[in-house]
């Protein structure tokens, strides 16, 4: 009889200190607001993780989101850990934990470096996004950046209509 209580207290402290721990790593986890991402004024809507927010305040995502929704390629290459950025009229080369970077040709150095986070590369969004001609806000109220920029060629699509009207006289 008094083994089964010995367990069971046993039982209650593991449970309780597995509580605090918990709630320790939820207090954590929901003190660091979540960051908000614009393009256009359209949400980005990020598959897997999204956006953080690094140590000296950097914002960070991953490749892709944001810069497919402003008309860009991303390529990565695992063997040199190099990503690169492309849009019409820009271009833009960076390698993980460098903060040496080519843009348009011209080579730039970063605030900040890019880095892999678990299984996912974050870049930093307000170089990658101005590299390729969009202009960067950040909204600290809300945690939101507003990222704007033109439409390129590849994702506006002209069409061109013709219209003919003849008028034909009755003598």
């Amino acid at each position: 009889m008094k083994t089964k209580l010995w367990i069971a207290a046993a039982g209650l402290l593991a449970t309780a200190a597995h509580a605090d721990t918990t709630t320790v790593v939820t207090q954590k986890t929901t003190s660091t607001p979540a960051v908000t991402v614009t393009v256009n004024q359209q949400r980005v809507a990020f598959a897997g993780a999204g956006p953080i927010i690094a140590e000296g305040g950097s914002v960070f995502v991953p490749l892709r989101g944001v810069f497919e929704q402003l008309g860009g390629q991303i390529q990565w290459e695992p063997a040199s850990q190099v990503v690169t950025g492309a849009r019409p009229g820009h271009q833009f080369r960076i390698r993980i934990g460098s903060d040496q970077a080519l843009v348009d040709g011209t080579q730039r150095t970063l605030t900040v470096a890019p880095r892999v986070i678990g299984k996912t590369t974050y870049v930093p969004l307000r170089f990658a996004s101005e590299a390729l001609g969009a202009t960067v806000d950040w909204q600290p109220s809300t945690h939101t950046v507003l990222i704007t920029s033109a439409p390129t060629e590849a994702v506006v699509k002209k069409t061109t209509t013709t219209t003919t009207t003849t008028t034909i006289k009755k003598h």
